[in-house]
């Protein structure tokens, strides 16, 4: 296993949720390994810059649509009924060009991530390895390569060494995510398409 497993590919996007926020929320640049707002009051991007792209989270849709977060924590509960869930931890992924391999940071060891437009831009490639272990020509020899489509699920172990390989550098990429402080071997556990 190298870090991602697709779960489902059946999610149907709840017809009160408009889309175009996803376009129009603003924007906070952040600095990987800095502080984060604790309690954020609005709903905004929390934008990572890297070289060649971006990658961007909105952690807390409930603020602005708590039902949408309600819906998205119903159907991860069909994956995984044995797993508590909090709608107030859904939030949204937005990727554009080329994220370079990294791990996540806060405590972020795996999440859910559900493909909800243009998904199929771009290419994850995952892997097993720990920061210590990474080096570039050892992620190559091996990662895996997924691609994401809009209505899809898959669980990604974010602990380990993983990137983003955009296939239009023009298109912005958008998901529902759920992050756990849980590991992805817990998680995958319990799911009930095993």
């Amino acid at each position: 296993m190298t870090g991602l497993v697709d779960l489902d590919n059946k999610f149907i996007m709840p017809d009160f949720f408009n889309i175009d926020i996803l376009e129009n929320l603003p924007i906070h640049k952040h600095v990987y390994g800095q502080p984060m707002d604790p309690d954020p009051k609005t709903l905004y991007w929390t934008e990572y810059q890297y070289a060649e792209g971006m990658i961007s989270f909105a952690r807390k849709l409930y603020i602005e649509y708590p039902e949408v977060a309600k819906y998205i924590v119903s159907y991860m509960k069909t994956l995984f009924p044995n797993v508590l869930f909090d709608y107030q931890r859904v939030g949204l992924l937005k990727t554009r060009g080329d994220v370079t391999p990294h791990c996540d940071e806060s405590n972020r060891k795996c999440c859910i991530n559900i493909g909800i437009k243009n998904s199929s831009s771009a290419i994850t490639k995952t892997s097993k390895l720990k920061v210590p272990e990474y080096t570039r020509e050892l992620f190559e020899e091996v990662c895996a390569s997924n691609r994401c489509q809009d209505g899809s699920a898959y669980l990604l172990d974010t602990s380990s060494v993983h990137e983003v390989i955009s296939l239009d550098l023009t298109v912005n990429r958008y998901l529902f995510t759920y992050g756990f402080g849980r590991s992805f071997e817990e998680i995958y556990s319990q799911y009930n398409g095993i």
